[in-house]
């Protein structure tokens, strides 16, 4: 009698996700964002479904989207005298929730020592629709969308929420975390948005930071990564990268580094954009 194999473990990955929907809307300025996604779309191949940490959903608790049909979220706004076409609020990602998975991981999150609740009202935002619709485009595999912890916990947290989701990749789910590897959009809102003669950073200027993440982040050791990752804060540059205040584009990249377990890491590539540069990475 044949041995009937048990599911593939499911990769864990980061994505940083591009600027709202302007990826999603073809802006030339994210052209190379699509690029890296349709390169790197095999990461989903074989899995069941995607766990999605995603950097717009702040909360002082756990969250877990609990919908079986979550709706979608346009959480960004119109910009005045730049307005984003009527296509930024008609996206459509027709993928399917699972309200059971969601039961579990907050039960995995609280044997952790997290204080967790399902949601099944909020919608999934743009940092799960925009990789999902560049990676995933065909909406076949099931989603469901945790929140990021806030406050002065949050690598603690972070950490303790990548442990609870991990397991889960023994299942066949994959854990994505979507963010932004350089986060100071201050530097770059003018120049993404078109405005005319709008300044932008020095080539190089993240380059540092972006080589210390790599040392750290691909240390195959589970104890050592995150011993590295809870120093990111001493990273070159790190204030000019993720401003204090304004880092929680970085909070899922503690998460994944965590769910990555003992899996070697490895940067899948990186993108530019106003020559500031973000990565992907994968554990699996």
């Amino acid at each position: 009698m044949a041995i009937k194999e048990g599911p593939k473990r499911a990769p864990c990955f980061f994505v940083s996700h591009g600027a709202g929907p302007l990826a999603i809307l073809r802006a030339p300025s994210q052209q190379p964002l699509i690029d890296l996604c349709k390169e790197t779309a095999w990461v989903l191949d074989g899995s069941k479904g995607v766990i999605v940490v995603t950097a717009h959903w702040t909360a002082d608790k756990t969250y877990i989207s609990s919908a079986a049909k979550p709706p979608i979220y346009c959480d960004y706004f119109p910009v005045p005298g730049n307005p984003l076409p009527k296509e930024a609020w008609e996206i459509v990602y027709d993928a399917p929730g699972d309200p059971e998975l969601a039961r579990r991981i907050k039960e995995s999150a609280e044997r952790q020592g997290l204080e967790a609740e399902l949601d099944d009202v909020r919608g999934w935002d743009h940092g799960v629709w925009t990789p999902l619709m560049l990676l995933r485009p065909q909406a076949d595999l099931p989603v469901v969308q945790v929140s990021i912890p806030e406050g002065d916990k949050v690598i603690e947290q972070s950490f303790a929420l990548g442990k609870a989701l991990e397991p889960f990749r023994d299942e066949g789910w994959a854990i994505l975390g979507s963010g932004h590897t350089y986060h100071n959009f201050k530097k770059i809102i003018e120049p993404i948005m078109g405005v005319p003669d709008a300044k932008v950073p020095p080539v190089g200027v993240n380059r540092a930071f972006e080589d210390k993440l790599e040392e750290v982040a691909t240390v195959k050791d589970l104890k050592k990564r995150l011993d590295g990752m809870s120093k990111w804060k001493s990273f070159p540059e790190a204030d000019e990268v993720q401003p204090p205040g304004n880092d929680e584009h970085f909070t899922p990249f503690l998460v994944t580094a965590a769910a990555g377990g003992s899996d070697p890491g490895k940067r899948l590539g990186e993108w530019e954009m106003f020559n500031t540069v973000s990565s992907s990475y994968l554990w699996a």
